[in-house]
């Protein structure tokens, strides 16, 4: 009997970590997603640069994008699972990090769309 609730318990915890795997997931493939709309916006806002080259907010504008793009790449670079017992935690930062670069993605694509008008 006591085999059979540490083996369930052993079961709900590979089940938590499973779901915060696939919460950390869920929100890097939506933000991915949106590196397309990064680089047309960056490629919409460097056309208007060159026409227009005093224009600090397209700039602004270019840098946002370029610092999401960049955030993305890096937090992908240093995504490493750690063990097993120290996942729980992981997943919680890798989590709260991911969210802060969806949002700067989110942020820069839709202050840029507005800019343009889109």
């Amino acid at each position: 009997m006591l085999l059979l609730i540490g083996f369930t318990a052993c079961k709900e915890k590979v089940s938590e970590l499973e779901m915060a795997r696939k919460e950390v997931m869920e929100i890097h493939d939506k933000s991915m997603a949106e590196i397309g709309n990064i680089i047309k916006y960056r490629t919409s806002l460097d056309t208007m640069r060159v026409q227009n080259p005093d224009s600090l907010k397209i700039s602004e504008l270019i840098v946002n994008l370029n610092e999401a793009e960049e955030e993305m790449m890096l937090w992908m670079a240093n995504y490493k699972e750690p063990d097993q017992s120290e996942l729980s935690a992981f997943y919680k930062d890798q989590k709260n990090k991911i969210t802060l670069v969806a949002e700067k993605i989110f942020i820069s694509i839709n202050e840029s769309k507005k800019y343009l008008n889109e």
